[in-house]
């Protein structure tokens, strides 16, 4: 792998420094100064500096989180969650790559006669595991599904579960199938097979060879809901995110979801787990991974769902519904109180309802009645933009609004030549009579401009003020 610069530019360095951590490789004691580095160079950032380099992951996390929590934090409060909840994704990523690199170290260890470097249980990071709970809902005999959520902790559970000994299938896309297989690879081959005879669950019989236990199924694969229910039939625990929301149509396709209530939105989501479980009989187990103080992290299980023994279209549907809108209902509980550790905030408009297409604030018809727009300029007030409702997303030449309401997104309109109408509005002094009187030469563009803040405040994508 080609080393990074001695001084790499500051958009650079977060990606080099990333690759190292990552690569599978390198030996985890080779990492240690560069995962330092890395936690120091991240730790220094300033949040204006975090939203501009990791631009593609803080301006979703920011909209999103302004669309919930608009009416009960400031504008800047929002801000400073927005960063921390990129700040701590980019730390559990690179984290679960070094975590993975000191079991391979370990794997190798083991194989090579080291009786401490086998025994597993140091490697079990996450404390709270329910061993007893897992094996007793897999003697009813049709498997286990285990609905994770994304905390960043949750990459932990199928490996962990399949350090204790459990037979493990970890459903994810195909960007992260291909990145799971290759360090599990790198980990079956440095330990040298299956625990002989199989071992015990649980966390006192937990050991590196226990490893190979752990299986990849792609979700956007034509057989993966096969190997899917192979998985079940055969026993077997199936781990997956349940805000994964994609599968064999890919993560746009519209078959097969269930509209849910999620905070302030309605959401449609992909419901295969349900369906499947259902369908199998097969129990599925909440499970939130958190961060805490005082530890690496902890599991909190959920109450086991159980399918209903009833298979008539009816109670299936009615279970479908049920069981999608209680495990959202369970993840918005545990979203609202450990904010910065979710990072689904990054893509929870992907699963809203409303149309998110992009747009220009067109000129309104004529019959729009403009006059109680010109008394409020006549009486001294400006208009500016609402920022409860309205997301300003930085671009070239200006901001993109997005309308927190409908997703929709407006630029400047091209008839409004250089003056840039949406970026007086956002600015201090907003629009006023003044700034109309700029283009007093040209009657019909004040025309046009009067017609357009009458549209948006009939939207109210503006106020007066």
């Amino acid at each position: 792998m080609e080393s990074p610069p001695e001084r790499p530019g500051e958009d650079q360095k977060s990606e080099y420094l990333r690759r190292w951590v990552g690569d599978l490789h390198l030996d985890a004691s080779a990492k240690d100064e560069k995962l330092r580095r890395l936690v120091e160079w991240r730790r220094g950032l300033s949040g204006a500096e975090i939203a501009r380099l990791y631009q593609k992951q803080y301006h979703p996390t920011y909209l999103n989180l302004l669309s919930v929590f608009g009416e009960t934090l400031s504008a800047g409060e929002i801000q400073d969650l927005a960063v921390r909840c990129v700040r701590a994704t980019a730390w559990s990523e690179s984290q679960f790559d070094f975590h993975l690199s000191k079991l391979i170290a370990a794997a190798r260890s083991a194989r090579a006669g080291d009786a401490v470097a086998a025994d597993g249980r140091r490697w079990l990071k996450l404390r709270g595991w329910d061993t007893a709970l897992i094996r007793a809902l897999l003697e009813r005999g049709k498997g286990l599904i285990i609905c994770t959520n994304r905390f960043s902790l949750m990459s932990f559970v199928p490996l962990e579960l399949a350090l204790m000994g459990f037979r493990t299938s970890v459903v994810v896309n195909r960007r992260f199938t291909e990145v799971m297989q290759a360090a599990l690879d790198f980990l079956g081959g440095a330990a040298g097979g299956e625990e002989a005879g199989g071992g015990e669950a649980g966390e006192g019989a937990a050991s590196l060879r226990n490893i190979s236990r752990l299986k990849v199924i792609n979700a956007e694969e034509r057989t993966g809901v096969a190997k899917f229910v192979d998985a079940l039939k055969g026993g077997g625990i199936v781990s997956l995110n349940v805000e994964g929301n994609t599968g064999a149509d890919g993560p746009w396709g519209q078959g097969s979801r269930s509209a849910v209530r999620f905070f302030n939105h309605t959401l449609r989501v992909k419901n295969g787990v349900a369906r499947l479980a259902a369908a199998l009989g097969t129990p599925l187990l909440p499970v939130t991974t958190l961060s805490e103080p005082d530890c690496f992290g902890r599991v909190v299980f959920g109450t086991p769902i159980i399918p209903p023994r009833s298979s008539s279209p009816s109670d299936c549907e009615g279970f479908v519904r049920q069981t999608m809108q209680a495990l959202y209902a369970r993840l918005e509980s545990y979203a609202g109180r450990y904010r910065d550790q979710w990072e689904g905030w990054s893509a929870l408009h992907r699963w809203r309802v409303e149309d998110a297409e992009g747009s220009s604030p067109a000129v309104p018809p004529r019959n729009v009645d403009a006059g109680e727009v010109f008394e409020i300029l006549r009486g001294g007030q400006s208009f500016r933009v609402n920022r409860r409702r309205v997301a300003l997303l930085p671009a070239e030449g200006g901001s993109v609004w997005v309308d927190l309401k409908t997703l929709k997104s407006y630029m400047n309109p091209a008839w409004a030549g250089e003056e840039n109408i949406l970026e007086a509005l956002s600015g201090q002094d907003g629009v006023n009579l003044k700034w109309l009187d700029r283009r007093g030469d040209d009657p019909g563009w004040r025309e046009k401009a009067v017609r357009l803040l009458s549209y948006l405040s009939a939207s109210e994508l503006i106020v007066a003020c």
